[in-house]
């Protein structure tokens, strides 16, 4: 995808989300979660020197994973500190303690993004989402361009 500036000072940056969890491709087994990278976190067009915050409840920007599989899970993010781009420019990123929300079909909980956190997911509660909101701080005269992380998401106990 090539960055087009809509106007002189806007600048697109995105989140790439990306999984990494040994046996991948398998299909779950019993008391096992599968996890499925929905959507990106996104944080569109930014102005230089103007924070852009993504919060769970932006639809259009917020990062998505789908929680498959019938189990109780320890799940932790790995989470980057900055974005960059191909010329090696960073853009500073926080996530704050109420930056992870994990929504099943009748409720929802705020997950502390920072830290480990357990998804139950059952046959009555059915399949979990994990939302992923932060924000991205660009400097005062940000050079220009895409600019990319990875974000990990991980099953470290059940």
């Amino acid at each position: 995808m090539t960055d087009r500036l809509l106007r002189p000072r806007l600048r697109r940056v995105a989140l790439l989300g990306a999984l990494m969890m040994a046996g991948a491709g398998l299909g779950p087994l019993s008391g096992q979660v599968t996890i499925v990278a929905q959507k990106p976190l996104g944080f569109g067009q930014v102005t230089p020197g103007v924070p852009v915050t993504v919060a769970t409840s932006d639809i259009a920007r917020r990062g998505e994973w789908a929680l498959l599989g019938v189990a109780q899970s320890q799940m932790q993010l790995v989470l980057p500190t900055q974005l960059r781009n191909a010329n090696g420019a960073t853009i500073p990123l926080t996530f704050g303690t109420t930056d992870g929300m994990v929504k099943w079909k009748n409720r929802q909980t705020v997950v502390n993004p920072r830290s480990s956190f357990t998804v139950k997911t059952n046959a009555s509660d059915g399949d979990a989402i994990l939302y992923l909101g932060g924000t991205a701080s660009p400097a005062m005269g940000q050079q220009a361009g895409t600019y990319t992380a990875t974000i990990t998401l991980m099953v470290v106990g059940l």
